[in-house]
């Protein structure tokens, strides 16, 4: 396979959140496996994916194509009639099955996805906070700062701090 930076970087945060733990663990977790797992996917398999079996949430198919498409947007805007539509669903139909797979709602999985990027661009570049609130789909840093103090349990200026001096 070669060097690959990208898995280096999922092994560390692994690694990191196994040593510190925190608030939405699990969820953390969860979403950074999900992502491990696509990016192994895009860059190495050679065979379709194989998703678990659906118990009464999407099929796998639906839920790939979900998952891609939450990923290749979180600098957008994305609205659960956009999601439901890309899979052939209606809204509410759709919002139930997500939960169904993923334990979570649509926006609450958006939401997660998009400050695990900004966590990413926080610890690895210096972008200002108000371009990464843009890169990661937030219409303010403020609007960034709020969900980012709630999920992570601090500010983005503070994690990005915490961040340099954890080094």
């Amino acid at each position: 396979w070669g060097h690959d930076e990208q898995i280096t970087r999922f092994a560390q945060c692994f690694l990191h959140e196994i040593a510190t733990g925190g608030m939405g663990e699990h969820l953390y977790r969860d979403s950074l496996f999900t992502s491990f797992a696509i990016h192994l996917l895009r860059h190495y398999c050679t065979q379709p994916a194989k998703l678990p079996a659906s118990k009464g949430g999407l099929s796998k198919k639906r839920l790939r194509q979900t998952l891609e498409i939450i990923h290749e947007s979180l600098d957008q805007p994305l609205s659960l009639a956009t999601m439901a539509a890309a899979v052939g669903l209606d809204v509410y139909y759709f919002s139930r099955l997500f939960r169904q797979s993923m334990g979570t709602s649509p926006y609450q999985y958006v939401l997660q996805q998009r400050i695990e990027k900004a966590k990413r661009l926080l610890k690895q570049s210096n972008m200002s906070i108000t371009d990464i609130a843009l890169e990661c789909g937030f219409n303010t840093s403020s609007q960034l700062s709020r969900h980012f103090r709630k999920i992570v349990g601090m500010s983005p200026q503070k994690y990005r701090q915490k961040v340099i001096n954890d080094k």
